[in-house]
């Protein structure tokens, strides 16, 4: 129960990062920065290249419920 724990644990807050990212993404308030959401060199050419960018990223949510799928799956699997 330990392992699958300690395998759940870090994928789930993973999941919630990944969905808490993809949901101010697609509100457009995650500010030009270089340590948060999608930083590469196109995204960080100009402003409005970050807000395109970032606009596209809603989808990123369904990586978040993946994760936390595989959360799941992993406390059940460690059951056994």
């Amino acid at each position: 129960m330990i392992i699958a724990l300690s395998t759940a644990v870090p994928l789930l807050a993973a999941g919630l990062l990944m969905m808490w990212t993809a949901n101010r993404a697609k509100a457009q308030t995650v500010p030009r920065n270089f340590w948060s959401g999608i930083r590469t060199a196109s995204t960080l050419r100009s402003a409005a290249a970050w807000r395109a960018g970032h606009a596209a990223a809603a989808s990123f949510s369904v990586g978040g419920i993946g994760l936390i799928a595989a959360a799941s799956a992993a406390v059940f699997a460690g059951e056994r």
